[in-house]
Parts: C-alpha cells; structure tokens; sequence
C-alpha cells in the first residue's frame, strides 16, 4: 500500500525464458510486457543462435590465460524499448545487457542493440530505346546508373545521408513469400523508390546463415543483400532523380531519390551497406 502523498514506484518484472533469467526495468514495464519480449522475432533468433554457439563453441585466447572455456547466458537485463507503427504498438527494437560468464566468473561484454535482420538492394537501371525488348546488350555496366535514397539520420548526425534502399524485416512480411528477405526487398524498393520490381528480378547477392553482421560489437543486425537490373528509358530514368519516397506516415522517414553513375558509385556515399553491395556485385563478374 502507498503512504498517503506518495506516488507508487514501479518495480522491475522478472521471468524465466528457456530457463534464461529475463528482467524487464521498472521504468520500462508500463510500455512493454514479457509476451511481447518472448514472442519477438528478433529476440528469439538471438536467443537460440547465441545459446546454439554458447554450447557448441568454446571460447580461447586472452591477455590472461590461453585455456578454453564453454561460456553461459545467465540472465539478460532489458534496459529499453522502442516502438513503431502509426500506433506506436509494434516493437521495433530492444537495448539489454546479457550476462555472460564462464564457470571461473569471468564475463564477456553483453550488451546488445537488438533489431533483427534486414536487406539492402543495388538497385541498377540502364537507359534502353526499348525496355520492353530486353536486349541483353542494353545490360552494359559502363552506362549503368545506381539509385540511391538520400535521408535524414541523425545517429549519424547528418540530415542527408546517401545510401541504397534497404530496411528491417517486418514481422507482417511474415505473411508474404513465406516471409523472406527477398519480399522485404520488393516492399522496401516499392517504399522508398515507388517502384514495383517482381521477385524474379530480385537477385541475392550475400544470404550466407543470416546475412552479414555490420557491429557485430554492439548490434545483433544482419543485412542481407541482394541487386536488380532494370532497362529503363532515359526519360524515366531521369525522373527518378529527386523523387520522394519513405514511410513518412508510419516512421517519419523523408527519403529524395538520386541517380548515380555506378563507376562513381564509391565516392557517392559513406555508407558501409552501399561499398558491400557494390563489392559483392563486382565479385560476381
């Protein structure tokens, strides 16, 4: 019972997870419930691919001592919690701190910005009299041009970073394709490019057991990557240059299209995803 003239202080929630101990802080458990935490896809992939390694992989090296030691995932401390959707019910990301020690008390650094997967598109076009025909001839690279989204990111503290399309897997992709990348990829080039490309014209580039992890150090992100190869004419393709696109209504995003060269592709951008695609792309030929 609260003492007249006090305000009642939230605790901390507790459950078991697999027999993994899970705490929710008090701040957070009037946004975020421990169903929500256990039925999040991104949570339960990390979940059973770190206890997966944990019991198959045992950890050697350091300053210290060179013997090696199977590690254990003690509990797991959720520190915060965001939301999205035009509700703002749909959980997008969780920040935790998960205890990691071997049997000698000796602890990994555990903490965790928990998003999930997502997908990156080298979307390519080249200019053709006749898209419709498909001549393989109009496919020469030296004329290809790139489309990039230009956006506001202020992790990265700039209002207009250029990188390709690419987004987070969706849980409601789930219900599409089977829920694969691939199919994020079309919604992704539909959002941002307004352009509606069929999965047989999306082509992975890099899906080896997840994606590539891009901080590995902090963030459980994999990106897997694929590209596409559209004829388009030149009218077409110089009204892509400036278009708007994104999920304004939904996350705020505000994205400007921009046409590129794809041999200046590299001095185009500071974003890691754009110099990996281009890289995988360049390892196909």
């Amino acid at each position: 019972m609260s003492l007249p003239g006090k305000q009642a202080v939230a605790s901390a929630v507790t459950f078991l997870y697999k027999s993994v101990r899970i705490e929710i802080a008090a701040h957070l458990t009037a946004i975020l419930a421990a169903e929500q935490v256990h039925s999040f896809p991104p949570f339960v992939r990390w979940f059973a691919r770190v206890q997966q390694s944990l019991l198959t992989t045992p950890v050697k090296g350091g300053a210290t001592s060179t013997d090696a030691t199977f590690y254990h995932l003690k509990k797991v401390d959720i520190q915060s919690a965001d939301f999205f959707g035009k509700a703002k019910d749909k959980l997008g990301f969780l920040k935790f701190t998960a205890i990691v020690e071997d049997d000698y008390g000796r602890r990994l650094p555990g903490v965790v910005f928990l998003r999930g997967q997502s997908v990156a598109i080298l979307l390519l076009v080249y200019p053709s009299h006749d898209p419709e025909a498909e001549d393989p001839a109009d496919y020469d690279d030296s004329k290809a041009k790139v489309i990039l989204t230009v956006q506001p990111r202020v992790a990265a503290a700039s209002m207009s970073v250029t990188e390709i399309p690419a987004g987070m897997f969706d849980l409601d992709d789930s219900a599409e394709e089977s829920g694969s990348l691939s199919f994020t990829a079309q919604r992704e080039l539909k959002e941002e490019c307004g352009l509606e490309i069929k999965a047989k014209d999306i082509i992975p580039l890099y899906t080896h057991d997840g994606g590539i992890y891009m901080s590995a150090g902090g963030c459980d992100e994999q990106i897997q990557f694929f590209y596409c190869r559209k004829l388009m004419s030149e009218s077409y393709i110089k009204d892509l240059e400036g278009k708007f696109g994104g999920a304004e209504e939904e996350i705020g995003e505000r994205i400007t299209l921009r046409v590129t060269p794809l041999n200046e592709l590299l001095t185009a951008t500071q974003d890691a995803k754009t110099f990996c695609a281009f890289t995988l792309y360049n390892s196909l030929k």
